[in-house]
């Protein structure tokens, strides 16, 4: 008699067919993570916190922590509100891209918008488009040092990968130039301020600027990158490091650039997939953290293609800081059994109001929230699939007791033989603005290291957190013996 520890794994292995992945390996993580002890939990559900009355359509926030206000970006229009909980009162005077992705920038006494437009100044429940030799066509604006910049058009006389910057903030922005590392002649994709420095990314490289004082900006030749992008919106920054979209050597990669400095692919386990997806150039990314735990979310909207034995149209991937590993984020669509892109497509954090918010793409905000108690006893369910079937064996459904209730260790007996298997953990709740919210971990192929010999499972064991809302797995334990050869 045997008695070992289940080898779930730690992040998706989408690089990797599932016949390969053996004891030891996760195929994919479903709305799942693992935490420093090495437990399995569900990202944090969501709950409404403010509708545009904009049904269906992408849905944008951003908190400006310097005035303490969320704002809100809707099918062409923009709200704020000024309080926790407070209505949402709409900005008048904004002309921008009801398609295009949000931009903003903030110094001490105003906040700057763009959607492939003019940059609007927002004062009060009043939005003002820039003078005339502003850019035209901005979608990524930036302050630093009382300097505006931006990608966009010149209004005159456009060209590609420039950078436009404006007058200072003492003269109100209102002359602009441009300027051009010229490195390389790419154009400008996307501008992030980090380590006060301009990270300008270009379709094929990054170019890094400086405030030198006297021309205003002088070149780091030394801090340029050759990995550019061809996805503008996936390029983020997360405080410590930039993130996007990039490819390298002819093969898509997504890249971080840690501290600013040399670039590190981190996508090899998602790499087969995003080769597969139809188009990058549309994706886009944000910094999402929950229960001290934050990664680099991206969603690729045309997507369509096979991930893990499901065709998904559209996907989020999102790369789990603390543990180097790759997670799906998905919405369940209990009507196909499917599913689809994640709920949020933007992510603020409003440290005052104690909130974290996403926007929806369904014209609502919400907010993340830990799952509260029931009356019902919440359950998981763990099945399985043997020797190579892609057939599931019937789920077996393992209760978590009801509030209070800890109890001892639940089981599973007589599991049947197997010469491999494949094992799924799947948690269903009611999270997910009051629809399903359903997160799973698949294992890869467990042998117990002798592929070719039959196993007798007698039962398995699962330490759990039991008697409190919410699914933590702690881990498995089999017990099994091996047959003869």
């Amino acid at each position: 008699m045997t008695i070992r520890p289940l080898p779930i794994g730690n992040g998706a292995s989408l690089d990797v067919d599932d016949t390969t992945a053996k004891d030891g390996a996760s195929i994919s993580l479903i709305n799942g993570y693992f935490d420093r002890g090495g437990a399995f939990r569900t990202v944090p559900g969501c709950e409404l916190y403010a509708d545009t009355g904009e049904s269906g359509v992408k849905t944008w926030a951003y908190f400006c922590a310097n005035h303490t206000r969320l704002f809100v970006i809707s099918d062409g229009r923009i709200w704020q509100q000024t309080e926790a909980d407070g209505a949402l009162q709409e900005i008048t005077g904004a002309t921008f891209d009801a398609d295009a992705i949000p931009a903003f920038a903030e110094n001490g006494d105003n906040v700057f918008f763009a959607a492939n437009s003019k940059i609007h100044k927002i004062s009060g429940g009043t939005a003002t488009a820039l003078g005339a030799a502003s850019p035209n066509s901005v979608t990524s604006i930036a302050y630093i040092g009382g300097y505006l910049i931006a990608k966009g058009e010149h209004p005159t006389d456009p060209a590609a990968g420039d950078t436009h910057y404006s007058d200072d903030k003492a003269n109100g922005y209102a002359a602009w130039e441009l300027y051009n590392n010229e490195s390389r002649p790419d154009a400008l994709q996307a501008l992030i301020i980090a380590y006060e420095q301009i990270y300008n990314i270009g379709t094929q490289t990054v170019e890094v600027s400086y405030i030198d004082g006297t021309v205003p900006f002088s070149v780091n030749k030394n801090a340029s990158q050759q990995f550019g992008t061809p996805a503008a919106a996936s390029c983020v920054f997360d405080g410590e490091s930039i993130y996007y979209i990039s490819v390298v050597a002819g093969a898509r990669k997504v890249v971080q650039l840690k501290g600013g400095g040399s670039p590190q692919i981190i996508s090899f386990p998602v790499d087969i997939p995003i080769e597969a997806f139809e188009r990058i150039d549309d994706a886009y990314g944000f910094i999402m953290a929950f229960r001290g735990q934050n990664g680099y979310a991206v969603t690729f909207p045309t997507a369509n293609t096979v991930v893990d034995e499901q065709f998904y149209e559209s996907i989020t991937l999102f790369y789990h800081l603390q543990q180097e590993a790759w997670i799906i984020l998905g919405q369940w669509d209990a009507n196909n059994g499917v599913y689809g892109a994640y709920r949020g497509i933007s992510f603020t954090y409003a440290e005052p109001w104690g909130l974290r918010l996403i926007g929806g793409r369904d014209g609502k905000i919400y907010k993340l929230v830990e799952p509260s108690e029931t009356a019902e006893e919440p359950v998981f369910v763990h099945r399985w699939r043997d020797n190579g079937k892609k057939e599931w064996k019937p789920g077996r459904s393992i209760g978590l007791g009801l509030t209070g209730q800890y109890g001892d260790f639940p089981t599973s007996r007589q599991c049947g033989l197997y010469r491999g298997r494949q094992h799924e953990f799947i948690y269903s709740d009611l999270t997910d603005a009051g629809e399903i919210f359903r997160a799973a971990v698949r294992t890869g192929h467990i042998t117990w290291g002798a592929v070719h010999r039959q196993k007798r499972c007698m039962c398995y064991r699962y330490d759990v957190r039991r008697g409190k809302a919410g699914f933590v797995l702690n881990g498995v334990t089999e017990e099994f013996d091996v047959q003869g050869s």
